[in-house]
């Protein structure tokens, strides 16, 4: 599969609007005029990780420079910085695509990490990794996984760990039409003693 950065393909909104409508049609439907071109333009949107690189978020702060923070960057001041016990932990919603039936999987994702030599990542910046992972046909282990793999690399932590929490539209939607179940994946990442990222 593609990633973000690799034959990057220009997005062609028209060319896509008039498969959406063959593909409806195909199905014993015909949409509104507007229909097949607003159904083009939320995909690229939804897909848009493919044309986003989330390495471009990865600016971290040294905690005792507090002068690097962005305004509007949440933060937290430990009481030793050359303590390395110290976490973070941050919460955030995500929307990703299943490559299997191509329908919407939703959930929180929980990123947490050691932090190393006082370096961290602005709140936001987590946030913006996730999404532009999640922003993809996606699986949500190989996604959790991402996930982790970028935050060790974006601020080489003592550790990692990501959890998500998600709820699939194939399952709700099709299939065995439960609306109650969730799917949990845990992804961690430990830093050794030879590990230079």
């Amino acid at each position: 599969m593609a990633q973000a950065g690799e034959n990057p393909v220009t997005v062609n909104l028209h060319g896509a609007a008039q498969d959406f409508r063959n593909a409806f049609y195909c199905l014993g439907i015909r949409l509104p005029e507007e229909t097949p071109y607003r159904i083009a333009k939320a995909w690229a949107e939804m897909l848009a990780g493919y044309r986003q690189d989330w390495r471009q978020y990865c600016k971290t702060f040294k905690l005792d420079d507090i002068d690097q923070f962005d305004g509007d960057e949440p933060f937290f001041i430990p009481l030793d910085f050359s303590q390395t016990n110290h976490q973070v932990e941050i919460r955030c919603s995500f929307v990703s695509i299943c490559e299997h039936h191509v329908l919407p999987f939703e959930g929180e994702a929980v990123v947490r990490y050691g932090i190393s030599d006082g370096h961290v990542l602005g709140a936001s910046k987590v946030v913006r990794i996730v999404q532009s992972l999640a922003r993809r046909l996606q699986l949500q282990e190989r996604l959790t996984a991402e996930i982790a793999q970028a935050i060790a690399e974006a601020v080489n932590p003592m550790w990692v760990e990501v959890e998500t929490v998600a709820t699939h539209a194939c399952i709700r939607c099709r299939g065995v039409r439960d609306s109650s179940a969730e799917m949990r994946c845990v992804a961690t990442w430990q830093r050794h003693q030879e590990d230079t990222l």
